[in-house]
């Protein structure tokens, strides 16, 4: 999203695939990524796919997404395991943490969007968080 100056001006919907075994993975700077969002004035939803990530997100970037979170009509952030993922017990073991993660950041979009109508969805694993304002 660094170059979010090439989008059209008039896209309204992002999704973002994360594989944290590709070769070029990298965790998203969420400033950046909130500075490129909300200058993209017609963007109304916006989601994020993180699959197989193996560590939890810290709380500095969960207040980061949560900010992020009421710029849209549809926000998600939801973690995923892949088809085929061989690391069974570790990818598992961080999950438990992918749910601590999920309500925490639904529990700081609560205290940041008080006075929006808002619904929500916990998918339910735990691990997915859909909200729309």
């Amino acid at each position: 999203l660094k170059n979010y100056s090439s989008f059209p001006t008039t896209i309204r919907s992002i999704r973002i695939l994360l594989f944290h075994d590709y070769p070029n993975y990298m965790l998203p700077n969420w400033s950046i990524v909130s500075n490129s969002l909300s200058n993209l004035l017609e963007l109304s939803s916006f989601r994020v796919f993180m699959y197989d990530l193996p560590e939890a997100i810290d709380d500095t970037s969960c207040q980061m997404i949560a900010k992020i979170a009421p710029l849209f009509s549809d926000f998600g952030f939801c973690f995923r395991r892949k088809f085929h993922s061989s690391n069974g017990d570790y990818i598992n073991s961080s999950f438990i943490e992918h749910r601590k993660f999920v309500k925490q950041l639904c529990d700081y979009i609560f205290l940041l969007s008080l006075d929006k109508q808002m619904y929500y969805s916990i998918e339910d694993d735990g691990c997915g968080l859909i909200i729309w304002f």
